[in-house]
């Protein structure tokens, strides 16, 4: 059993959206030494200056930072910046700002959505940011040999067979999602994630924490996401963001 006495409520609520399975394949004292991190640094309440400062440089114009943030209207337009943010976030060589909720968003009636982040942040290591970019990279061009590959170099595959390997990759790809659009659900996401994990116990596989902090990221994209009814192009967004 996880142990979360020691986070404020609302990061519990949303830890306790990630099946507690996946706790089961990573190495729990790096996990625990890492969140006590963030929740300190979410304590002192400063966002950090360089992931901010990284964001300022890189976001799409049609997203600010607010630190204010008067209001809480969003609609499609604010999903469609919202899933921008989520791809362009994984870019920041600083960290990434965790909490996607829909409370720290504010739409307004020229398209711009108002964005304010609080201090829950994560520094991904460099190897785990730069391979995960690859793996959507191969997902959404149509790579199979080198989403494979990526699968690999984040330690997914040791010990499989082709066989495994290739039933791994049909549940990422299954996970990933692959209609044109995409209708978000909390309780399918978690459903899809479960079945991931379950795979990795299985065989017995033991998994990078910086998994955990990416599982609490979509996490709060999925419960931002499903308040809408519209479903959303991510393919078309992916490569808005990432062009070939």
């Amino acid at each position: 059993m996880v142990n979360l006495k020691f986070y404020p409520k609302f990061i519990r609520d949303i830890i306790t959206n990630v099946p507690t399975i996946c706790f089961e394949t990573i190495h729990w004292n790096e996990f625990l030494s890492s969140s006590k991190t963030i929740v300190k640094n979410y304590l002192k309440g400063k966002p950090d200056k360089d992931i901010l400062n990284f964001l300022k440089q890189n976001l799409p114009e049609s997203i600010n930072l607010d630190k204010s943030l008067k209001g809480n209207y969003i609609d499609a337009t604010t999903g469609e910046n919202l899933l921008r943010i989520y791809f362009a976030q994984l870019k920041n060589p600083h960290g990434l700002f965790l909490d996607l909720r829909s409370i720290h968003f504010h739409q307004l009636s020229d398209g711009t959505t108002l964005w304010k982040t609080n201090a829950l942040y994560h520094k991904f290591s460099d190897e785990f940011r730069n391979t995960l970019l690859e793996l959507y990279h191969s997902f959404y061009y149509r790579d199979d040999n080198k989403f494979l590959e990526c699968l690999e170099r984040l330690g997914m595959t040791k010990g499989l067979s082709e066989e495994k390997k290739i039933e791994l990759r049909n549940l990422f790809y299954g996970h990933f999602g692959t209609a044109s659009q995409i209708k978000f659900n909390l309780s399918e996401f978690q459903e899809s994630f479960l079945k991931i994990f379950e795979f990795f116990l299985e065989a017995k596989i033991k998994l990078q924490t910086d998994f955990i902090y990416l599982g609490n990221y979509l996490v709060t994209l999925y419960m931002h996401m499903e308040k809408y009814p519209e479903s959303f192009n991510v393919e078309a967004i992916y490569k808005e963001i990432f062009p070939q």
